[in-house]
Parts: C-alpha cells; sequence; structure tokens
C-alpha cells in the first residue's frame, strides 16, 4: 500500500500528461451524468428499501454514518465535482 496521498486532475490534465508520457490518440469520455444519476438513485434506494436490512447488519450509528458519507458522494457527482471519466490511449510503440 502506497503512502501517497490522493491526487486529482482534469481529465485535460490527465490527457497532457498522458500524452507528455509518449500515449497516442488520448481520448476521454465524460461518464459525470451516470455517475451522479446511479449515486443519487443508491441513496434513494439506502434511504428506503434497504435501510431496515442495512440497520439490522450495520446498526443504527454506523449505518447513519455511511448514509452520510454516500449522500456527499452523490452531492459531489451530482454537482459535477467528482466527475469520473473515462480514458483511453495507444501506448508508445
Amino acid at each position: 500500500m502506497s503512502d501517497k496521498p490522493l491526487a486529482r486532475a482534469t481529465a485535460a490534465e490527465t490527457m497532457a500528461a498522458m500524452r507528455k508520457a509518449g500515449f497516442a490518440d488520448v481520448s476521454v469520455t465524460d461518464r459525470n451524468q451516470w455517475h451522479a444519476e446511479l449515486s443519487a438513485q443508491e441513496v434513494r434506494d439506502i434511504e428506503g428499501p434497504l435501510r431496515a436490512r442495512a440497520v439490522e447488519i450495520l446498526g443504527e450509528g454506523p449505518f447513519e454514518d455511511w448514509l452520510a458519507f454516500r449522500k456527499v458522494l452523490a452531492a459531489s457527482a451530482g454537482s459535477g465535482s467528482l466527475r469520473p471519466t473515462h480514458l483511453r490511449a495507444q501506448r508508445p510503440a
């Protein structure tokens, strides 16, 4: 396991780094809309039909912590600040 902190970069920054490293045909697909919709549905499921079973398994306190975390992730996805992308490139010859 690495002791380096997690670093974030925009899709444009990552594409530039890939090109600088010699990769060709670099492209990006923004997956934010899919991720935002999935995250929002996940929160609805956790608050609704999955709640009782999750509380039974985790306990009320840990469940509430988990739900709060999922809500933060969903809000980040919804605002675009957590923006998953798929990067594709050809490796150098």
